[in-house]
């Protein structure tokens, strides 16, 4: 059993983290992933990314490499709890 809040405040931490360090484009990252009750875990009703870049990036390019990330990230939510109990993942994780 898990907390979804609790999780996917960790969970929306880490992708934002991941997003900066994966993609040298992007200087800042956003993440806001919104449970629904009954659905599964791994299966948010919203996840909402927003990303800063430099004034010449062209985002559009970037898209597919953030929604890899994000579903990634997605699917590393049924196991994220585990890692958080036995210390293999922080909470405080930082790029």
């Amino acid at each position: 059993m898990s907390h979804t809040g609790k999780l996917y405040t960790v969970a929306a931490q880490l992708l934002a983290n991941a997003l900066v360090r994966e993609l040298p484009e992007i200087t800042e990252a956003r993440c806001l992933i919104l449970s629904r009750i009954g659905t599964p875990v791994r299966r948010p009703h919203l996840v909402d990314v927003s990303v800063r870049t430099g004034a010449d990036t062209n985002v559009e390019v970037l898209r597919p490499h953030v929604q890899r990330i994000v579903d990634e990230r997605l699917e590393a939510l049924e196991t994220l709890w585990r890692d958080l109990v036995t210390g293999t993942a922080s909470a405080l994780m930082v790029p």
